[in-house]
């Protein structure tokens, strides 16, 4: 059995970097603080764009998925563009491949979008995402605002386009 000091860096058969850390917890009912061992781990994986339905075989230029975990807290970062979506992609509009499975039952919402090209959806008002509970894809609707269909409005298939492109950051809770 290894011990490992603060910031300790073990490297796991999987690839998976793991760094130890400890973290000052202050207890709410007593004001004491406990040292609590949370390991971080951080890692990459490969986010594919899908359909619901199909998942379809595009042609990517960039195809980027980075995470840490601190305990059951899981932070990500991905990095997709297309320059070629494959016609038969169809359903809603998700990405997968997350490196683990959401423990929320009502999801996350995911954090910040920081570019996003070629979507077909000129009335809406913005874009957001869930991690639904039990799941480890992150699926993407829009919202809009207008007196005529005002509310949430899936973001299918055949919205996105060829050359689309999605810079995406958030968090949610693994299983």
């Amino acid at each position: 059995m290894a011990v490992l000091n603060e910031g300790s860096t073990i490297k796991k058969s999987s690839g998976k970097e793991v760094i130890a850390s400890i973290v000052d917890v202050e207890d709410n009912l007593s004001g004491k603080v406990q040292k609590n061992d949370f390991p971080i781990i951080q890692g990459t994986f490969t986010p594919t764009v899908r359909g619901g339905n199909v998942v379809g075989n595009h042609t990517y230029t960039t195809r980027e998925g980075y995470y840490v975990t601190i305990g059951d807290l899981v932070i990500i970062f991905v990095n997709v563009e297309i320059t070629t979506k494959d016609p038969d992609m169809n359903g809603g509009l998700y990405i997968s491949g997350l490196p683990y499975t959401a423990a929320v039952a009502a999801g996350l919402s995911v954090g910040r979008f920081q570019n996003i090209r070629n979507i077909r959806k000129t009335t809406l008002n913005h874009v957001s995402a869930v991690i639904d509970n039990g799941s480890n894809m992150i699926r993407f609707f829009g919202t809009r605002y207008d007196t005529t269909s005002a509310g949430r409005v899936s973001i299918i298939s055949d919205d996105v386009r060829d050359n689309f492109k999605m810079v995406v950051s958030g968090a949610y809770i693994k299983r």
